[in-house]
């Protein structure tokens, strides 16, 4: 019985002072976030009073095209619960073209409370726009071939390259929308810009490249509340920033949009008659949608000054062709001068149009003596020439 008590009491003697253990290193974890186990896996909890302080960095250079977390910010406190996970959360994409990436750090604290477990506060410190610039030859910390500081031409193309290229490559795919995804898309952008950046929608077509990841965020809206286009608005593509409420809270998304100039046409200022003949203030450019534009559309305003309106035009519709002639020089029923000319001789005469006529347009005249019907050309205004031949000498 001795034994066995005494053995007992070194198995309670072990047991109590491994629970002390466990209880000093629970009460040794940061405030930033407590400990639970669930299915055997222990895993950080976080509640409404959990706090997490974290630095985002001013300027980086990566050598992946990825762009995730612990790239742009570092916790405060270097043993913060969950942080291993969180920094592994991917941004988006830097250009390929060279351009670096702007990042806000308010867009960065709607991805940290996009994911699971993770707090309502979240403090910062540092600036509040990040730049990240894509390098190749720069460290990274998740890539070891980028740390050894190997500069063969053989290591830069070699395992390195394909394992940023497959990462790059998993990551459009799995953000590439799909057709039907990118219209849902399409019309949330158009929505905003209707309301808030008409202009843009009115000289331009738009559209986005699908396989951007912050256009995931849009695809289910519930109203947009903001859209900026972040520079100098020109044809190309230019940086956006779309703000919304979604499903789920506020989203805010980055992306590149591609505008596109819609064609210019020649359009009257105001409403023109029949017959009024048009000058340079009577027109103006208006941009047109690419596919409501038509051939016989007028874009080159040159064609149109000094013409007449053969039928009416409308002020802001575009002017077509068979709309346009030269000038009307004589009139029908008009009274006009009618010269014949003809072995040197000019002989004048009197008589009437029988048709409208422009600068060398030929018509109908009838002389009044003696009374015939000829075949005149228009010469300018009331007068009419006839050209015969010069009579031949007989031999």
């Amino acid at each position: 019985m001795r034994a066995t008590w005494k053995g007992n009491m070194s198995q309670q003697t072990v047991l109590l002072r491994l629970v002390f253990a466990v209880g000093c290193l629970l009460a040794c974890v940061p405030g930033y976030g407590q400990y639970e186990s669930q299915q055997g896996i222990e895993v950080a909890s976080v509640d409404t009073s959990t706090r997490w302080g974290l630095r985002s960095l001013g300027s980086v250079s990566i050598a992946s095209p990825i762009v995730r977390l612990g790239d742009v910010a570092a916790p405060l406190d270097p043993n913060m619960a969950g942080w291993q996970r969180l920094s592994r959360i991917t941004i988006g994409l830097v250009p390929l073209d060279g351009h670096p990436m702007k990042i806000d750090r308010r867009r960065l604290t709607d991805v940290i409370r996009g994911v699971e477990a993770t707090p309502t506060v979240i403090d910062w410190v540092g600036p509040e726009k990040i730049v990240v610039e894509f390098s190749p030859r720069s460290k990274d910390r998740r890539n070891p071939l980028a740390t050894t500081g190997y500069q063969s031409v053989q290591d830069q193309v070699g395992v390195g390259t394909r394992v940023r290229r497959q990462e790059e490559d998993a990551v459009r795919s799995a953000a590439r929308l799909s057709s039907s995804e990118k219209k849902k898309v399409m019309q949330w952008i158009r929505r905003g810009l209707t309301s808030f950046r008409p202009d843009v929608l009115a000289d331009y077509a738009i559209d986005v490249d699908a396989s951007q990841p912050d256009l995931a965020n849009l695809k289910s809206l519930a109203a947009v509340t903001n859209l900026e286009i972040l520079e100098t608005v020109r044809e190309g593509e230019v940086d956006c920033r779309l703000s919304a409420r979604g499903v789920s809270g506020a989203v805010v998304a980055e992306f590149r949009l591609l505008l596109q100039l819609h064609p210019q046409v020649v359009v009257p200022r105001s409403s023109l008659a029949r017959g009024d003949q048009i000058d340079a203030t009577d027109l103006e450019w208006q941009s047109i949608s690419s596919d409501l534009m038509k051939p016989e559309y007028i874009t080159d305003m040159a064609e149109v000054i000094g013409m007449e309106a053969r039928s009416a035009l409308a002020a802001n519709r575009p002017i077509r062709r068979d709309r346009l002639g030269a000038p009307i020089l004589i009139r029908r029923g008009e009274l006009i001068e009618v010269q014949v000319v003809g072995g040197g001789i000019t002989v004048s005469t009197k008589g009437k149009a029988n048709g409208d006529g422009s600068a060398s347009e030929l018509i109908e005249i009838e002389t009044f003596q003696p009374r015939k019907r000829l075949l005149g050309r228009v010469v300018q205004a009331g007068l009419v020439e006839i050209i015969t031949r010069a009579p031949g000498v007989r031999r």
